[in-house]
C-alpha cells in the first residue's frame, strides 16, 4: 500500500510539473516605431504636443514658409572643384550640417529659404476637405535637370524642375502635384533638396486654376493646438502568439486606441493598457494610435513605448556564443534580433524583422532600372550547419537570380556575413547590391547619448545619429574607412566591409521617424553580368567598449 501511495504521489507531482511547464510563457517586448505624427513632434526621443500649427482659414490657400520646418536636417558636406583643378582637387564649400541654418535673401518670402537640405518636415491644419493643388517656389544657380522629393502624409513624389525654369538665379513657381486631403492635421516632407537649389514657399490650394506670379505669398497664420495624434507602424513581431500590454514612460494626457483591421476601426485601450482585455485573436498584428491632449494642468509627454507579447521560440534560428546572439526568422530568413550577451542589450530588438537586402537591376544598353528585394524573394532554404553557422538561400525573378547569406560566429563578438549574388537572368544585370540592411539599431534607451563613428574622410563622430535623417558616404570619393560603429560610453555595434577591394562602396545611415534608432546598410555598386556571380564579405559585432573596439575589428 505504501508503494502504491508513493507511486500515486510521484505521478501527481510529475503531472503538476508538466502542467506548470506547459503553462509558462516566453515573453518579449517590441518597441513601437512612429509612422505619422499629426500635431505632435519628437524631441530627443520624447513625443510631445506642438504648441501651434499653420492653419488654413476657410477655403483659402495654405502657405508654408520653407525655413519654418518642424525638423530640418541639412546635407552633411558639399564639395566643389576649383576652376581648372584636377578631378580630385576639391574644396569644401559648406559647413557641417550641425552648424547650418536656413539662409536669408531679400527676394525670399519672409526673408529666408532652405537649400542643401536632406530632410525637412512640416505639419499643418486644414479646415476644408477637397482636392489640393501643391505649388512650390524655387531658385536655381544654373538651368539644368534639378530634382528632389516632396510628399504629403507619407506619399512621396518626385519633383522635376528642369522644364519649368525660366532663367537661372530668379525665383519661379512650379506645380508639384494634386492630392485629396480631409480636414484636420497633416504632415509634409521634403527630401534630397541638394546642391544649391533653393525652396522658399509651399502652397496648398483648392483652386485648380491657381496661377501664382513670381512674387511670394503671405504665410498662413499659426493656431494654438490642444490635441494631436501619432500613428505607429504595424506591429507584427516574428513568432507572435498573444499580446499582453503596453509599457511606456511619462504619459500624462495620453490615450491609446488599437486596430486589428488595418485602421478601419479603432478600440480604446483600457487605462491600465492591458491588451488582453481587447480579445485580440492569437497571432494577429495590430496598429496602435496615440492621442495627446493638452489641458490647463497637463503638458503631455511620452517616450519608450513598447508592447509586451508572448511568442513561439520555434519560429527562430539562433546563432549564439558567449558574447553574441543573432536570431533569424525560419519563415523568411530575415534577421530578427541582435543581442550583446555581455551587457544584455538588444542592439536590434528581438522580433523586429525588416528586409536584409535589395538589388538594382538594369538592362544592358538601356535606361530601364528596377529595384527588387527580400520582400520579393522566395526563401529556398535555411540550413543551420550548427549553433554558430547558418546558410540562407533566396530566389528572385523566377529563380534566375539567387542571393545567398552565409552567417557564422567564431569565439569572439564578431560574426562573418558572406553575401553571394548569382545572376542567371538573361535580361538584366545586377548593378547595385544593398546588403546587409540592419534596421532598428540602438544602444539602450537613450539615443541622444549615442554617437556614430562615420567613415567620412579620415573618420568623424556624429552625435545623436537617430535625429540626423539620412547620411551616406562613398569610398573612395568621400569615405576613407570601410566600417561604421554606433556606440555610447559603455558599448557599441560594429558593421564593416571586409573586402580587400572597396571601390564603389557606399555606407548609409537612416534615422527612423521616432528618432530612437537607425538603419545601417552597405551598397556595393558593381555590375554582376548575366552568367556571373560575386561574393561580398562583411562583419558585424555588438561589443563592450566605445569606438576603439570597432576600430580594432577593422
Amino acid at each position: 500500500m505504501r508503494k502504491n501511495a508513493l507511486f500515486a504521489m510521484l505521478l501527481y507531482l510529475s503531472c503538476f510539473t508538466i502542467i506548470t511547464i506547459r503553462a509558462s510563457e516566453s515573453l518579449r517586448t517590441i518597441p513601437l516605431e512612429v509612422d505619422k505624427v499629426m500635431g505632435c513632434h519628437i524631441d530627443n526621443g520624447k513625443i510631445k504636443l506642438l504648441s501651434e500649427l499653420p492653419c488654413q482659414v476657410g477655403d483659402n490657400p495654405l502657405v508654408l514658409e520653407a525655413e519654418n520646418a518642424n525638423k530640418l536636417f541639412f546635407q552633411e558636406d558639399v564639395f566643389a572643384r576649383k576652376s581648372g583643378a584636377k578631378v580630385n582637387e576639391l574644396i569644401q564649400i559648406k559647413r557641417k550640417a550641425s552648424e547650418y541654418t536656413p539662409q536669408k535673401a531679400s527676394g525670399a518670402s519672409g526673408g529666408g529659404y532652405i537649400d542643401y537640405c536632406e530632410h525637412a518636415a512640416y505639419q499643418f491644419q486644414l479646415t476644408t476637405s477637397g482636392i489640393y493643388h501643391v505649388w512650390v517656389r524655387h531658385w536655381v544657380p544654373v538651368k539644368g535637370n534639378w530634382n528632389y522629393h516632396l510628399g504629403v502624409d507619407g506619399e512621396m513624389r518626385g519633383i522635376s524642375l528642369g522644364k519649368s525654369i525660366p532663367a537661372a538665379k530668379k525665383w519661379f513657381w512650379v506645380k508639384a502635384f494634386s492630392k485629396r486631403l480631409d480636414t484636420g492635421n497633416h504632415s509634409l516632407r521634403v527630401s534630397e533638396l541638394r546642391n544649391g537649389k533653393r525652396l522658399d514657399e509651399i502652397v496648398l490650394t483648392l483652386d485648380a486654376s491657381f496661377k501664382p506670379n513670381t512674387e511670394s505669398l503671405p504665410a498662413s497664420e499659426l493656431k494654438k493646438l490642444s490635441q494631436g495624434e501619432v500613428l505607429f507602424k504595424n506591429l507584427s513581431p516574428v513568432g507572435l502568439k498573444k499580446w499582453k500590454s503596453l509599457k511606456f514612460s511619462g504619459g500624462g494626457g495620453c490615450e491609446f486606441t488599437v486596430s486589428i483591421d488595418t485602421g478601419k476601426s479603432w478600440v480604446p485601450l483600457p487605462s491600465n493598457t492591458n491588451l488582453q482585455k481587447l480579445s485580440i485573436p492569437q497571432g494577429k498584428s495590430i496598429l496602435v494610435k496615440l492621442t495627446m491632449k493638452r489641458t490647463k494642468n497637463t503638458e503631455p509627454e511620452i517616450s519608450n513605448i513598447k508592447a509586451l507579447y508572448s511568442f513561439d521560440e520555434r519560429s527562430f534560428i539562433s546563432l549564439e556564443n558567449k558574447q553574441t546572439k543573432i536570431l533569424f526568422s525560419r519563415v523568411t530568413g530575415g534577421v530578427t534580433g541582435i543581442v550583446n550577451k555581455i551587457t544584455g542589450t538588444e542592439v536590434q530588438p528581438l522580433g523586429i524583422e525588416n528586409p536584409m537586402f535589395e538589388l538594382l537591376l538594369k538592362e544592358p544598353e538601356k535606361r530601364r532600372k528596377r529595384w527588387i528585394g527580400q520582400s520579393d524573394a522566395v526563401l529556398l532554404s535555411a540550413k543551420a550547419i550548427n549553433s554558430k553557422e547558418t546558410i540562407f538561400t533566396w530566389s528572385l525573378e523566377k529563380s534566375t537570380i539567387k542571393v545567398i547569406f552565409e552567417v557564422s560566429l567564431n569565439d569572439s563578438e564578431l560574426s562573418r556575413w558572406d553575401v553571394t549574388i548569382i545572376n542567371d537572368n538573361d535580361k538584366f544585370d545586377v548593378i547595385e547590391v544593398i546588403a546587409p540592411k540592419l534596421s532598428g539599431l540602438r544602444i539602450g534607451n537613450s539615443p541622444e547619448k549615442e554617437t556614430l563613428a562615420w567613415p567620412f574622410s579620415a573618420g568623424e563622430f556624429l552625435s545623436f545619429p537617430a535625429a540626423r535623417g539620412e547620411l551616406s558616404a562613398s569610398y573612395p570619393s568621400h569615405a576613407g574607412l570601410g566600417y561604421v560603429d554606433l556606440f555610447n560610453k559603455k558599448e557599441g555595434f560594429y558593421l564593416g566591409c571586409h573586402d580587400p577591394f572597396l571601390v564603389a562602396t557606399q555606407f548609409v545611415s537612416k534615422a527612423n521617424a521616432g528618432q530612437n534608432a537607425i538603419e545601417l546598410s552597405v551598397n556595393r555598386k558593381h555590375r554582376i553580368k548575366t552568367g556571373t556571380k560575386r561574393t561580398y564579405h562583411f562583419a558585424l559585432a555588438p561589443h563592450v567598449g566605445d569606438w576603439h573596439k570597432g576600430a580594432g575589428f577593422y
